[in-house]
This record gives structure tokens, sequence and C-alpha cells, in this order.
């Protein structure tokens, strides 16, 4: 992911963000875990504004200001590795960088909320709350329009 931050900027389109990812793993003696996976035709998946996830890499060049999740796995050795992080675009809009702030703070307060035995909608229901004071609704219309889901996949118990 380090790599491709780099390369995270107007102009360059996903597609070429996928190709680099893709060289550069294969260069590790590692193969890509999504591509091929289910008919998956890239090595990333990238959500770009209000895609919420999961997305084909594009063409379509990166614009100025915009947001994009660049989601990447790749197996070594029998290992797995996967990872998300969500990166802005050159100047991004204030209420862009507060909603990139809030989701990464959301995502550490689940992390540490989730315990063994606990449920998680409980839990990341709570994480919700501590980010929707009464009166505030960011990005209330995409919401209503678009539901959404955070899904933290966390090995809760560890097999002996």
């Amino acid at each position: 992911l380090a790599l491709l931050e780099e390369h995270i900027q107007p102009g360059v389109s996903t597609r070429e963000l996928d190709q680099i990812a893709e060289k550069f793993i294969r260069s590790r003696g590692a193969t890509p875990v999504y591509k091929g996976y289910n008919g998956f035709p890239a090595t990333i998946c990238v959500a770009v504004n209000n895609v919420i996830c999961h997305g084909f890499p594009s063409k379509t060049p990166l614009r100025q200001g915009d947001i994009v999740g660049i989601d990447i796995g790749a197996k070594l050795n029998g290992w797995v590795g996967d990872s998300c992080v969500t990166y802005a675009v050159g100047q991004i809009s204030p209420e862009a960088a507060r909603l990139m702030q809030v989701a990464e703070e959301s995502m550490w307060r689940g992390i540490r909320a989730a315990q063994a035995g606990q449920r998680h909608q409980a839990a990341l229901g709570q994480v919700h709350r501590e980010h929707q004071p009464d009166g505030e609704r960011t990005h209330r219309r995409e919401a209503e329009a678009q539901p959404a889901a955070m899904v933290i996949w966390l090995p809760l118990k560890v097999p002996e």
C-alpha cells in the first residue's frame, strides 16, 4: 500500500494502480488473492467516493478531491495478508477530510470494543452513537440513498 500511495494522484487511473500492485506482489514471489476469485478481474478492489467497497479498477482517472479506498490481498508461503486503506487524492474538501477522520477513528474504536463473547452489533452500535450526536447528520442524504455496512473481521478466539 505504501507503493500505491505514491501513485494516488489526480490523473492516475485505478487500473494503473492495479497494474502497479500486481507487478509488485508478483515481483516478491507472492500471488494476488483477489485476482480470479469468483471471476474477480483485478489485484485490487477500488472504492472511489460513494462506491462502498469492492469496485473494479477502471480507466477513469482519479480527480483532485476524490477519496479512494484500496483493498489489497496477497498470498505468500501459505499466508494471506489483506488490508484496506482510504486515501485522499490531492486536496480534499473539509467535509471529506472529516468523513475520513471519523471513519478511521470509528474503525479503531470498533476494534478496541470487540471482545470475545460480545455481540459485535452492540459494540459497533456504540461507536456509531459516539459519532452521531443529536442534531449531527453527516452525509445523511447519501446514507439514506445508499445503505452501507461496516465489517470488521477479527480472530476473537485463537485456535489452540
